[in-house]
């Protein structure tokens, strides 16, 4: 049906009017439902109030906001984020949703100023770790050492403080046998089906302490060294006061055992769209070694008991964000994202996750530590050409080398 020209006039008024309304309450940080309520007044000669509110969300769109349902508020995307990415967690998902974000929004991702794509991983992260660039840092997302005051020097204020951490006995699991041979302590004992258990019976003789060789710190609390603090102590204040400053330093502390549910709680720190955050499970083994008993839970939580200090904390926080999301609108938005999840895995790839051997191009395929089957994806005929699915499954390795070569980082 075709506006008559007084009504197209009119709507085009409106339009100019909400927006301006818009860019000044937006501004201000007006409650959404307050602005949404001016609109209403200044548009009541309309006769149906849900075209109105549809009219509304629309032009926020338009002029670079949305609606937080959560607290209520119009808000605008973030770009400004420091993703600190951990071993073993899922963290190759979220890193690829950044990556693919920063493609889209045209953002400067920091970059290693060497070949080795880790900002000198092991060391504690400086600032000058990171490559020059021609426009200021938007996102940092690879792995380092985190140590927040020189990572204060490189990102703009205000950025997002996100990480991802894993339930500490599964995570610990999966190090042993993803990084068994690069890590020394590991590969002190035979790798086989429950060596898992023998080793943590008899950590006096395999594990020998601080710089005991290649990656000593993922065989203890390897999770507390990435977060640049002494994964060897034993004085509690101190794990207890490190733990108070991450709790300060980071705004949201995902967990990989509820992805979705974390990537919801993203999409509603960021104030992305739902098409930001879908993600495929990058980069992992095709199935567990060891059979995790309560016996062997038990043995990893007391080894790691500063990890596990660390995961109990954010899981409470977590929890907690989940509860100021609402449980009913998580449960709705759950529905959402894992139908759009199914439909871009429909339209992108082919079959589903595969063994290295089955990728058709090796530029496609991820790293396969010794003795560990990982998995992958290959993009079905018709999605060759489509970016959206290209960039879905690109790893991150030849993501951030393509980005180096561009920058000419040596």
């Amino acid at each position: 049906m075709f506006l008559s020209k007084s009504r197209f006039v009119l709507l085009t008024s409106w339009t100019f009017a909400i927006g301006t309304l818009v860019g000044y309450y937006g501004r201000r940080h007006l409650n959404a439902v307050e602005l949404v309520q001016l609109h209403k007044r200044f548009i009541q000669y309309h006769s149906n109030v849900s075209q109105q509110e549809e009219k509304v969300e629309e032009v926020l769109r338009m002029n670079g906001y949305y609606f937080n349902e959560n607290s209520n508020r119009i808000c605008s995307p973030r770009s400004d984020i420091m993703f600190s990415k951990t071993h073993k967690t899922a963290s190759s998902a979220v890193q690829n949703v950044l990556l693919r974000y920063a493609n889209k929004a045209d953002l400067t991702v920091g970059l290693s100023n060497t070949q080795d794509i880790r900002f000198h991983y092991g060391h504690k992260f400086q600032a000058q770790f990171v490559a020059p660039a021609t426009k200021p840092i938007n996102i940092l997302c690879h792995h380092m050492v985190f140590n927040y005051p020189e990572l204060q020097k490189v990102m703009p204020r205000n950025s997002a403080y996100i990480t991802i951490l894993r339930e500490p006995s599964s995570l610990f699991e999966s190090m042993f046998d993803y990084l068994h041979y690069d890590s020394t302590p590991f590969s002190r004992v035979n790798k086989r089906p429950n060596s898992l258990e023998y080793w943590l019976n008899h950590t006096d003789y395999f594990f020998r302490g601080r710089n005991d060789g290649r990656f000593w710190w993922f065989a203890k609390n390897g999770v507390f060294f990435d977060m640049g603090y002494d994964n060897l102590s034993d004085d509690d204040k101190y794990i207890q006061r490190a733990i108070n400053e991450l709790d300060k330093v980071f705004d949201l502390v995902l967990l990989s055992d509820y992805f979705a549910e974390s990537m919801l709680l993203l999409r509603e720190h960021l104030c992305w769209s739902m098409e930001d955050i879908l993600a495929l499970k990058i980069n992992a083994r095709d199935a567990p070694m060891t059979l995790l008993t309560d016996r062997v839970k038990q043995k990893i939580y007391e080894w790691n008991k500063i990890d596990a200090a660390v995961y109990q904390h954010f899981n409470n926080t977590f929890w907690k964000k989940i509860e100021a999301y609402g449980h009913e609108r998580m449960q709705a938005d759950l529905i959402t994202l894992n139908k759009m999840n199914a439909q871009l895995q429909h339209d992108c790839i082919d079959v589903g996750a595969v063994s290295n051997k089955y990728i058709k191009y090796a530029s496609d395929g991820v790293n396969d530590s010794l003795g560990v089957v990982m998995k992958k994806f290959n993009l079905k005929k018709s999605a060759k050409n489509n970016q959206t699915c290209i960039n879905l499954i690109r790893g991150e390795k030849p993501w951030t080398m393509e980005m180096m070569a561009q920058r000419k980082v040596e």
